[in-house]
């Protein structure tokens, strides 16, 4: 079989000293880390992971009991985990302590689940994390590294776009940003999470220098087809063997079976859930066989739902008029967040803190790949200060924030992995990929009911003031990025005024040289004459059937048929009572 091996963008060299530490004369250095908003301690364990276990001195701060005692349950050696709010902290707590900061601070601000107020920087959760920027801001010796993990949507919120970007740059911090999920890397669990990653250097002690936005998870392998680099694993590998049932009919009623069912009664779904009009579409099943899972929530114990997690089908082949769920167990899930097999929960924990627990943690595996990345790669940063895109004249005034890389393959949109959009509200399913895709999984998209192939952008507040354009290069895709001839997007206008009834100015911006995706966006102004801007992202199944509605035709460019490959342009069309 074909050896895989995963490893950093560059070299790894085996017997490198991980981190610098001047208050050790040790030839083995260790990393001193401090885990803010610490949970069961997932953080740690990824460092010790990406590490190879030579890690580490490490205090932990939070305020969950549960969390705790997990925390000290398993990690009772050169560990300290202490209740406390992070904004009781002090400038002596923290100055010169640690090499390493991580923090995963309570995501509920930001994430827009079901029920979600969204109040971003306004809520009260966040008092622990503007404490944190204020005490990094303060203290005289800061840590050479920090790692932060939070929900996708964190990445378009006013806190991260103001206090948490202008506390990095202000501290002289590098930072490289990525949205990644363990789907990516063949584990069958869906959970998108934003990571940013940030090295302190003397070349950043002058200003902090910002990345592209967003790379791929750093893995190569030894083989080059694309379908061996991220091979999916099925959900059977990281099922409880003791959960797992037989379909052999002659050991049904034996001692074994019989224990099975005993141990599987804890989690299998009621009947009377099973009933509801809702179970058919709004349970997620999964089979042992399938390589995706819904991503598992802290509400995964209470709430039956494909928003919490999936439920595993273990029914048997005698049974199939007679469908048997169960939730997958704590640590079956644990498997699936990457937790190594020593790690266990008290035994005094009930099972709804146990899923309350995984659910607010992180996926162990992923968080290696990136701390590697973060403490091992010398080449942390894809630009230097002498790159030319510095240069202020390069950059649009209003992404001044923003580098954008272009043509490298760590953040090129065309390695990015496919998604698979629709399925439901009257769309059909597609596969999508290129920068219509980054578009796609940068910001939140809602389906537009019974018109397949169109999505709203949810994240309207954060874009509606960008123009088209703008919107793409904050989602980091730039002209380059775009698969048109000559290398460059172009910004279709049209002032609307061939109806009878008079309608906002609409900007297109094709996606793909063939003109089957693209960005409609419609222009808005008030009484005022303020302008603001509704983006629309269109697959192929809705962006030409929508620009023929509004009136506006894809048509060949006939002067260029010396070329190898066909162009294309847009049009209005004349007829008044088209669309």
């Amino acid at each position: 079989s074909t050896q895989r091996t995963i490893l950093l963008s560059g070299s790894m060299a085996a017997n490198r000293q991980v981190i610098p530490n001047n208050n050790t004369n040790d030839e083995n250095k260790i990393i001193r880390m401090i885990e803010f908003f610490s949970g069961i301690g997932g953080m740690r364990l990824a460092v010790e992971k990406a590490l190879n276990n030579n890690v580490t001195v490490c205090k932990a701060y939070d305020i969950s009991l549960h969390a705790n005692n997990t925390y000290n349950h398993n990690h009772s050696d050169h560990s300290k985990v202490i209740t406390k709010l992070v904004e009781q902290l002090k400038p002596v707590d923290l100055d010169g302590k640690a090499d390493l900061w991580t923090m995963s601070p309570p995501c509920q601000p930001f994430t827009n689940t079901r029920g979600s107020k969204q109040m971003d920087i306004d809520d009260k959760r966040c008092a622990g994390l503007k404490a944190l920027l204020q005490l990094l801001s303060t203290i005289e010796e800061k840590p050479m590294y920090i790692f932060f993990e939070n929900v996708k949507d964190f990445s378009t919120s006013r806190l991260c776009q103001t206090l948490w970007y202008e506390c990095l740059e202000r501290n002289g911090y590098e930072r490289k940003e990525y949205l990644a999920s363990p789907i990516q890397i063949g584990i069958p669990n869906h959970r998108m999470r934003y990571y940013c990653l940030c090295r302190r250097t003397a070349r950043g002690k002058q200003g902090g220098i910002t990345s592209a936005r967003f790379h791929s998870l750093p893995i190569r392998t030894t083989t080059t087809p694309e379908e061996d680099l991220y091979p999916k694993h099925p959900v059977l590998e990281y099922l409880d063997a003791s959960l797992c049932r037989r379909d052999s009919s002659e050991d049904h009623n034996n001692e074994e079976q019989r224990h099975l069912f005993s141990a599987m009664e804890p989690y299998l779904v009621p009947t009377s859930v099973l009933e509801q009009p809702w179970a058919s579409n709004q349970l997620g099943i999964v089979t042992a066989a399938d390589t995706a899972t819904h991503c598992f929530t802290a509400a995964y114990g209470r709430i039956y739902h494909k928003a919490t997690g999936s439920l595993l089908d273990v029914t048997t082949e005698e049974e199939q008029n007679d469908h048997t769920l169960r939730r997958f167990s704590p640590r079956e899930l644990l498997n699936l967040f990457g937790f190594p097999p020593s790690f266990t929960f008290p035994s005094s924990l009930k099972l709804e803190h146990q899923y309350k627990l995984v659910g607010n943690s992180i996926n162990v595996t992923v968080v290696a790949l990136l701390m590697q990345e973060l403490l091992l790669e010398p080449s942390f940063l894809i630009l230097d200060n002498d790159d030319p895109r510095h240069e202020k004249d390069e950059i649009d005034s209003h992404d001044a924030t923003f580098i954008f890389a272009n043509n490298r393959d760590d953040c090129n949109s065309s390695k990015a992995i496919p998604s698979v959009v629709g399925g439901s509200h009257g769309h059909i399913t597609e596969t999508i990929s290129g920068p219509i895709n980054q578009l796609y999984q940068f910001y939140g998209w809602n389906m537009i009911r019974n018109c397949t192939g169109r999505y709203t952008c949810r994240d309207h507040a954060m874009v509606s003031s960008l123009t088209p354009i703008q919107m793409l290069r904050r989602a980091g895709i730039d002209n380059e990025d775009l698969s048109s001839p000559n290398g460059y997007f172009t910004q279709y206008e049209f002032e609307m005024n061939h109806y009878s009834r008079k309608m906002d100015p609409i900007c297109v911006i094709p996606l793909d040289e063939a003109y089957t995706t693209g960005v409609i966006t419609y222009v808005k102004k008030n009484n005022n004459g303020a302008v603001s801007f509704v983006h629309t992202l269109n697959t192929p199944s809705g962006f030409r059937r929508k620009l023929i509605a509004i009136g506006i035709q894809v048509v060949t460019k006939s002067n260029l048929s010396s070329t190898n490959h066909q162009e294309y342009s847009l049009a209005i069309v004349e007829n008044k009572t088209t669309g």
